[in-house]
């Protein structure tokens, strides 16, 4: 909860309802995470470092003990490693243990929340009598309506990176819509922003990416004298995310 806290509290729209939705998410997702601990770790010969996950949970934690110290005879068939490589690189530094990646993906659940209230903010700043405050507050509250969505939090899976990944490109995409000049230190912080996102997104599954150029293209189609040539940058970074999620994953 520390860093998706940071990151609300830094955006300078804050609320005492915008930290009360953010803690009962991370309640929802905290409490689904420790039921599947106990779940991962009832069966005879299991533990937190060899939990029994199924499905693509197992894929990616296998994958990722066979690269670690071998403890999985072979490796799994997995396309797009970045989980697993983010699960090997968290067992570098802490340890192996199924906790670490499913606190990252509680975190990227989490910080993908106020990415997401923030989005509203920016795309109906303006539009509605309503303040950026409460506009925050609104898309962080819909958000944590979204089951489906928090439960992936408590997962071994990809999806919690690409929610993050897809907020980031989304606030990039609407700062250039809603600036006709944004100052130039922006843009490329922005900018840089959006190359980590498609980054991101390429490891875990290009065919993400596919919203990502339709997203850029209707925004240069808008105003294409205006904005080709950030278009162009950005067309551009997705396409290398793209054949670097394809060609060296």
């Amino acid at each position: 909860l520390v860093v998706p806290e940071w990151l609300y509290n830094s955006g300078g729209r804050t609320s005492p309802v915008g930290h009360l939705v953010l803690a009962v998410a991370w309640c929802i997702v905290a409490a689904s995470a420790l039921h599947h601990f106990v779940e991962w770790t009832s069966l005879p010969h299991t533990s937190l470092a060899h939990p029994a996950v199924e499905g693509d949970a197992a894929r990616y934690y296998g994958f990722a003990c066979y690269y670690y110290d071998g403890s999985t005879p072979t490796p799994p068939d997995v396309a797009f490693p970045g989980l697993s490589l983010l699960i090997i690189g968290l067992w570098k530094v802490l340890g192996m243990s199924v906790v670490w990646p499913v606190a990252m993906n509680v975190m990227l659940t989490l910080v993908a929340v106020v990415l997401v209230g923030r989005l509203t903010c920016r795309l109906l700043r303006g539009r509605t009598t309503a303040s950026a405050v409460q506009l925050t507050t609104l898309g962080m509250a819909l958000t944590d309506t979204l089951m489906f969505y928090l439960s992936h939090g408590a997962l071994l899976l990809k999806e919690p990176g690409i929610y993050v990944s897809m907020a980031i490109v989304g606030l990039v995409l609407a700062g250039i819509n809603g600036e006709a000049k944004p100052a130039l230190r922006r843009w490329w912080l922005e900018a840089a922003a959006f190359t980590v996102a498609v980054l991101l997104m390429a490891f875990f599954r290009t065919t993400y990416l596919y919203f990502v150029i339709l997203g850029v293209a209707m925004l240069v189609v808008r105003h294409w004298r205006l904005w080709w040539r950030r278009g162009a940058v950005l067309m551009a970074i997705t396409m290398i995310a793209f054949w670097l999620g394809d060609n060296v994953a």
